[in-house]
């Protein structure tokens, strides 16, 4: 059975604590303690990263929007952005993500930048907007007597 990392840092703790029990050399306890002072500052550190220093969720038009800012929060943005742009994409990229605990899909958009429903609500109105002109061209043509034939 593998010890975690904490666990691990803990019975180092011990040792350095009880070096009389253990016959450690002050190079043994002096590196156990750089150990856990290192687990510290990486703890700390991490803490600091991934701490949210101010933020909100809010819901628009039934989607939550979630603005938050923290240093991690930074680092994933700044990797959608290069991953939106390097694929050239130019309304929207959704990236299929593979992990142990299963598949997810995520949509990501530009701001300024549309979805395939947008984009075909916006075809389907100019379409209709097309059809309803050439109906009243046609009427116009029909209505007008120099395109009417001349019985026989």
């Amino acid at each position: 059975m593998s010890e975690s990392i904490d666990e691990c840092v803990s019975r180092l703790k011990c040792m350095a604590e009880e070096d009389s029990k253990w016959d450690l050399s002050y190079n043994d306890r002096k590196a156990i303690w750089m150990v856990i002072d290192s687990r510290e500052r990486l703890k700390m550190a991490c803490d600091e990263f991934t701490a949210v220093s101010e933020g909100e969720v809010s819901f628009k038009d039934g989607k939550m929007v979630a603005s938050l800012k923290s240093r991690i929060h930074l680092v994933f943005a700044e990797a959608f952005y290069d991953l939106v742009i390097d694929s050239g994409a130019k309304n929207y990229l959704e990236v299929t993500f593979q992990g142990e605990r299963g598949n997810i899909l995520m949509h990501l958009q530009r701001l300024d930048g549309e979805t395939p429903h947008n984009m075909r609500v916006k075809a389907q109105a100019w379409a209709k907007a097309w059809k309803k002109a050439a109906k009243r061209y046609r009427m116009l043509c029909l209505s007008n007597p120099m395109n009417r034939s001349k019985p026989a």
